[in-house]
């Protein structure tokens, strides 16, 4: 059974962007941070996020969010602005990261340092749950498929990717936003993980009927075939993300990152607009 991106979006270090099929043609819109003119990037390697960036009403609580959640909802308003009319209530949500919500949680072990129990932050204490922007964008969106979320290392991005599309190829989805994003900071600096990143967030919208501007075959899981994606990128569980949404746009056959039982192939149909 083929699934279809329909729509995807990104968030990096340097611009925010977004693809989505209109009619029979492949829409694309972005822009560079500088463009926008917002200030200096702080230890995320992002400039301070705002809820306006990503869309023209933005949440009332983006402002409170830990970075996180401020990626994972940004990067699917993105995604979901031209996203094809959908029963929302059936879509299923698949997140991803591999550093979660690491710095939150350094936050949240700050303040019991300084100030004890009685000191503890509770609006803090809520973004302690590496899940938690799931939460965020199925109640922005109306989500109440089942959601689920990946913690599988570097390979974290992509196996949330070939998860939303086993859901759709076993029956169990008519669609899957998937979300993937890495917040990092002053607590990831410090950690020996033999990984190396940035903050950002990918998201990709699939479907089982289309439309879409990309067709997949199939995915399968500890089978290493086809055509190797580097590791590059943003790093930490978004490693291979370049890599993948290079091959999206322009590779036919199949891909593969990782080794033995951790390997993951994604099988493309050849691009039909």
């Amino acid at each position: 059974m083929s699934v279809f991106v329909a729509s995807s979006a990104h968030i990096s270090a340097n611009s925010w962007g977004q693809l989505w099929v209109e009619g029979k043609r492949m829409k694309s819109n972005g822009s560079r941070w500088a463009e926008i003119g917002p200030a200096t990037p702080d230890a995320s390697g992002l400039p301070p996020l705002k809820g306006r960036y990503f869309s023209k009403v933005p949440s009332p609580r983006f402002g409170r969010m830990d970075l996180l959640c401020k990626l994972g909802l940004g990067v699917a308003e993105l995604c979901m602005a031209h996203a094809p009319d959908l029963n929302r209530q059936d879509v299923a949500l698949v997140g991803g990261s591999m550093l979660g919500c690491l710095e939150a949680d350094a936050s949240f072990h700050d303040t019991l340092l300084t100030g004890g129990p009685a000191g503890a932050s509770p609006a803090m204490f809520v973004y302690t749950l590496p899940s938690m922007f799931l939460g965020e964008i199925a109640i922005r969106f109306g989500l109440r498929g089942r959601t689920s979320f990946i913690n599988a290392g570097k390979l974290s991005a992509i196996a949330a990717f070939a998860n939303g599309v086993r859901l759709i190829e076993k029956g169990r989805a008519p669609a899957v936003l998937v979300v993937t994003g890495e917040a990092t900071g002053l607590a990831a600096a410090k950690l020996d993980l033999g990984s190396q990143g940035c903050s950002g967030a990918s998201a990709w919208l699939l479907t089982a009927q289309g439309p879409g501007w990309r067709e997949i075959r199939s995915v399968r899981f500890g089978l290493g075939e086809g055509m190797a994606l580097e590791k590059r990128g943003a790093g930490f569980g978004l490693t291979f993300v370049p890599e993948l949404e290079l091959a999206l746009t322009h590779a036919t056959g199949t891909v593969h990152c990782g080794e033995g039982a951790d390997a993951i192939s994604i099988e493309l149909a050849p691009m039909a607009i």
